[in-house]
């Protein structure tokens, strides 16, 4: 079952983002904490980590795209072994 990733709650309420670089494609393999994308505020640049192992599945928002807290920007299928390396 595949795992949705959305864009993260910002202490600031209707504020919009800009998704920036994706940092892996679809079909590659993401280990928990590795970062997914960047996203952009106003002055500031931060990163999006995957939550799980797994791999990315689909990109469902792509570079340059307005956002909102809590839209839908990926999917993961996350591994069935959590051990990993």
């Amino acid at each position: 079952m595949s795992l949705t990733i959305e864009a993260p709650e910002l202490d600031a309420p209707g504020l919009t983002m800009s998704v920036g670089l994706w940092l892996v494609e679809p079909g590659q393999d993401v280990l928990e904490g590795e970062r997914l994308v960047e996203l952009q505020i106003p002055g500031l640049v931060f990163m999006l980590s995957s939550p799980c192992n797994g791999t990315l599945e689909t990109v469902l928002v792509h570079a340059g795209a307005r956002i909102v807290t809590g839209t839908p920007l990926a999917r993961i299928r996350p591994d069935e072994e959590s051990d990993r390396p």
